[in-house]
């Protein structure tokens, strides 16, 4: 995970996709928007993008394909309950397998308008995904996150685990 922090309109999105084009990787981007984003927007956007571009409807089966249908309905029935941890797996499950495919960087944009649950999803992504084949990368406005923000909570906690990596 690499997050890139820099004040509104400094080139943080530019950098990132002029870096990210020319780097072979396959690249999923989502984006957070300002007024409020639905729980793990940026990331379903990014999944829903995979899918469009591949002319899937699925993601290959697995266990908990069931519980990834409780943020894409598309996937057919979703699982009757869940909890965090289990939906995080699934996600972590469905990027690992898109890594697996072909080298993916998902690029996250705007994560100072990303709710909570996606800053969580990102540390808990941090520390599983370390051996996979794909790339996190998150862009935010350094100036417009107040204290108690998710992302500052978010770089706190990697700071902690000694796996911080920020471009400011």
């Amino acid at each position: 995970l690499v997050l890139i922090g820099g004040e509104a309109g400094v080139g943080k999105t530019t950098l990132a996709k002029r870096t990210l084009t020319g780097s072979g990787l396959q690249i999923l981007e989502g984006l957070a928007v300002q007024g409020g984003t639905s729980p793990f927007g940026p990331v379903v956007e990014a999944l829903r993008s995979y899918l469009r571009a591949a002319g899937e409807t699925r993601f290959p089966e697995g266990p908990l394909i069931d519980h990834l249908a409780l943020l894409l309905p598309e996937l057919g029935p979703a699982a009757p309950a869940g909890d965090r941890a289990t939906l995080f797996e699934a996600i972590r499950q469905a990027l690992a397998t898109i890594g697996a495919q072909r080298p993916t960087a998902l690029f996250l944009d705007d994560l100072q308008w990303a709710d909570d649950a996606t800053s969580e999803l990102l540390g808990a992504l941090a520390r599983s995904l370390d051996s996979e084949p794909l790339l996190l990368l998150g862009a935010f406005r350094s100036d417009e996150l107040p204290r108690g923000h998710a992302v500052r909570r978010l770089r706190s906690e990697l700071r902690r685990a000694s796996g911080l990596r920020q471009i400011t």
